[in-house]
């Protein structure tokens, strides 16, 4: 273990980019974190650029195409509602917290994806219901640590307004002040996701922000005045990043209405897929299409001509098509046939419902509230323009004051092993040596 670094507190802003650089020198907290540390102002992702796929490349330190995770949901053809990939299981590489926990290190997690299930010593993992009567309650406690969440949920759990924010973010906050005051993890995980919602909702610079970020700032600050109680203030480092670009959007794009409409998925009286050829499984700006499993040659290459005789026509805002293998030259392999970037201001959706495979985003605030509305989102190519997120890190052997130009998210899981005296083996990304003294 580093001599000097004995705690390392992880805290992910979900959407935070790069251009959030100037909100972020204007607030307290964080002005100081990247006065006193070293930070990369340019921070290219992974594809697709996802929360979970990139959660679980920063974690891990290696691309989509070793980890396996290729996507947030999973594939669920005629299910509106999908599951996600919540569980560690998941994940086929050797993550931090497995490093960590080799070398006997305490962890603990509020929130950080693809956590559930995952050998943490005080784990409140990031997962959800999806069917009506599940219950919230039960589906945490399988796949957490119990005694710890009954806890939390003791103290904090009136906070929560279901998945509304700020409310969300405001019990992570509290919860990961009072893990780190009380229970000392060597290594503390936790996601915020205010920022993503915000942006999704109402834009990429929304006047929102503003605000979003002000309460960013103050739960930082409350995270590391908990590390001061606790009395690891001076053998603790911090690391704050962010996961994806994102971009506005005007228009939806709906494959599996356009395969509906070819006969290539069939529906039943009531609008509910009967049976399918092919399937489409959004990622936002981009699209993962499937051909199912007994696929045929005729309908392959049916499917190949209908994905780029619809990028040819200009209408259908796609802007690329890649095939299996060329796909895997951008670092993602799943269990997927093609795969398709939507151009500038386009984005994806799985409906197979509507009669329109494009249509208009009407923009309105009143919208916020339905999961389906989009103003913003992510999920495309990390080498779009202007579409970097953002890392800072400080503590104990951290230089003060440097900026490191260009990094890539992959690099950030062998230097956060790195400060806690760690190594990961086999990975995509380089340990970021530059920021060390």
């Amino acid at each position: 273990m580093n001599n000097k670094v004995n705690h390392l507190v992880l805290i992910s802003i979900d959407a935070l980019n790069a251009q959030d650089f100037k909100r972020l020198i204007e607030l307290p907290t964080f002005s100081e974190i990247i006065k006193n540390g070293s930070y990369a102002r340019e921070v290219v992702g992974i594809y697709p650029s996802l929360t979970y796929p990139s959660h679980t490349s920063i974690i891990t330190g290696t691309y989509p195409d070793k980890h396996g995770l290729f996507t947030n949901e999973m594939m669920q053809p005629g299910v509106r509602r999908q599951q996600w990939y919540w569980h560690k299981k998941h994940i086929k590489v050797p993550t931090l917290c497995d490093i960590a926990k080799e070398a006997n290190m305490k962890i603990g997690n509020i929130f950080f994806p693809v956590m559930a299930g995952a050998e943490i010593d005080y784990n409140c993992p990031e997962i959800w219901t999806t069917k009506p009567k599940e219950s919230q309650v039960l589906k945490s406690l399988r796949t957490g640590s119990p005694l710890f969440l009954l806890n939390i949920m003791r103290k904090f759990g009136k906070i929560l307004n279901g998945i509304e924010e700020p409310e969300l973010d405001n019990f992570v906050t509290e919860s990961a002040a009072y893990m780190i005051k009380s229970k000392k993890p060597n290594l503390s995980l936790m996601h915020l996701n205010e920022v993503d919602h915000i942006r999704h909702k109402y834009g990429f610079n929304a006047p929102e922000l503003d605000d979003a970020f002000k309460r960013m700032d103050e739960r930082v600050n409350k995270i590391i005045n908990a590390v001061k109680e606790a009395g690891i203030y001076e053998n603790t480092a911090f690391v704050i990043l962010g996961d994806h670009g994102f971009a506005d959007v005007d228009y939806k794009i709906c494959m599996n209405a356009a395969f509906v409409k070819k006969g290539l998925i069939s529906l039943d009286e009531n609008g509910d897929i009967k049976d399918w050829k092919v399937y489409s499984n959004y990622c936002d700006g981009s699209v993962q299409i499937k051909i199912k499993a007994d696929k045929d040659e005729d309908t392959f290459n049916k499917v190949k001509e209908m994905l780029y005789d619809m990028k040819k026509s200009k209408e259908f805002g796609i802007k690329k098509v890649y095939t299996k293998s060329e796909v895997e030259q951008k670092k993602v392999t799943g269990d997927f046939d093609f795969m398709l970037e939507a151009e500038d201001g386009y984005y994806f959706d799985n409906d197979w419902k509507t009669e329109e495979v494009v249509s208009k985003v009407e923009k309105s605030n009143s919208r916020a509230n339905d999961p389906d509305y989009f103003a913003a989102t992510h999920g495309y190519d990390p080498l779009k323009e202007n579409y970097r997120t953002f890392f800072m890190v400080s503590g104990p052997g951290i230089k003060k004051g440097f900026s490191v130009p260009e990094i890539n998210l992959v690099d950030e899981g062998p230097t956060m092993a790195k400060i806690l005296g760690l190594k990961m083996n086999n990975v995509d990304g380089r340990i970021i040596e530059e920021i060390f003294e």
